[in-house]
Order: C-alpha cells, then sequence, then structure tokens
C-alpha cells in the first residue's frame, strides 16, 4: 500500500486557482518563465506550442497585468519581481516533479466550498 501524495504547497494552489484555467497556459507563462530576462515573441511560443498566437498573447497580456511577466518590444519576459519569480519558480518545480497533481488541481471543478458540493448530491428535484 502507498501513502498519498503530500498536497502541493499552498501559494501554488492559490496562484493555479486564481490565474491559471489551462495546461497549455501555464506552459506558456513557464516558457518565458525558464528564459528569464531573454523576451520570447509569440510567434514563437506560439509555434512551440502549436497553439494560435491571439491565445499565448491573450494569457501573457493577462500575466502581465498581474505583475508575472512584461511585455517588451522583443515579445514577453519575466518581470523584474522576487516574489513573483519564487512562486514561479515553486510552481515550475510542481510542473516538473507533481505534472498528475498539478493537472488534476487545474481541471478540478473550483467550488467555493466543497462540503456543497457533496450535499448537493442529496439534493431532491422535483421533475417538471
Amino acid at each position: 500500500m502507498t501513502d498519498a501524495a503530500p498536497p502541493l504547497p499552498l501559494p501554488v494552489v492559490e496562484f493555479v486557482r486564481g490565474h491559471i484555467s489551462s495546461l497549455l497556459q501555464l506552459e506558456a507563462l513557464l516558457l518565458v518563465f525558464e528564459t528569464g530576462g531573454r523576451p520570447r515573441s509569440v510567434a514563437q511560443l506560439a509555434a512551440e506550442m502549436y497553439v494560435p498566437s491571439g491565445a499565448v498573447a491573450d494569457w501573457l497580456d493577462d500575466f502581465c497585468a498581474h505583475g508575472f511577466c512584461e511585455r517588451v518590444d522583443e515579445g514577453y519576459r519575466m518581470a523584474d519581481d522576487q516574489h513573483a519569480f519564487e512562486l514561479l519558480s515553486a510552481v515550475a518545480d510542481c510542473y516538473m516533479r507533481r505534472r498528475i497533481s498539478l493537472g488534476r488541481l487545474i481541471f478540478s471543478p473550483r467550488y467555493e466550498d466543497p462540503r456543497g458540493s457533496f450535499s448537493d448530491a442529496f439534493r431532491i428535484r422535483r421533475e417538471r
């Protein structure tokens, strides 16, 4: 019998729940993160990911609005922010070591209160 994996770090969970809606969106940010201060163009990222450039640009613009990266003439690069660097380092580590757990978190339903969703299973519904 194997023990269950420990939970993902809370800052990673909060980041994913607050900013990530797909694995591709996360991967776009991590591709920018892995190059550090060197900019990546939308065209490069879109070609590498096989994703429309409009989607990549939308994702990265959203991350820029939240301070995780910044837009420059050549494309996008990581923001010069120690907190963002530490957070994305933890996210990247989870992506490499705990990809299945991270994927489950991304694709899990986002309920405010899990007890409410459980109790909804027992709610009696009238047929119309």
